[in-house]
C-alpha cells in the first residue's frame, strides 16, 4: 500500500475518532435528566498557570482537595470522557473542564470564550 494512501487512511480513522468520542459525550450529557452544576468544579482548589499553546488555564491536583469533592468531579469528566480536545461544560458554564493522560489525580480548566470574545 503507498504512503499516501496510508496516510489518508489514517486521517480518516483519527476524524472517525474524534466524532465517535464526541458523539458518545453527548449521548451521556443526554442520558443525564439533570444539568450538573458547575459548584461542583467550583469547591475544587485551582491554581493558575500559563502556556505559549493554551494561553491562561487553571489545575487542581488531588492532593489539594477533598476527597468528596474530588471524587464528584473527577467521576462527571471520567464518564463524560472528557479530553482537551473534547472538553466537559454545561450551558451556562463559565469554564470548561478536562483530563490529561492515564493519571488522573489533575484536572485542568479554561475560561469559555464568550461570543463577544470569539467574533473580535
Amino acid at each position: 500500500m503507498s504512503e499516501k494512501i496510508q496516510q489518508a487512511i489514517l486521517e480518516y480513522l483519527e476524524s472517525v475518532e474524534a466524532a465517535t468520542k464526541q458523539l458518545k459525550q453527548q449521548i451521556s450529557n443526554q442520558q443525564t435528566n439533570e444539568t450538573i452544576s458547575e459548584n461542583i468544579f467550583f469547591a475544587l482548589n485551582f491554581e493558575q498557570r500559563e502556556g505559549t499553546r493554551l494561553g491562561e488555564y487553571e489545575i487542581a491536583q488531588e492532593i489539594a482537595n477533598q476527597t468528596e469533592d474530588w471524587n464528584k468531579a473527577i467521576s462527571i469528566l471520567k464518564n463524560s470522557q472528557s479530553t482537551i480536545s473534547s472538553r466537559y461544560h454545561e450551558e451556562g458554564y463559565i469554564h470548561s473542564y478536562w483530563l490529561y493522560g492515564e493519571n488522573h489525580d489533575r484536572i485542568y480548566r479554561q475560561k469559555l470564550k464568550q461570543n463577544n470574545e470569539v467574533n473580535r
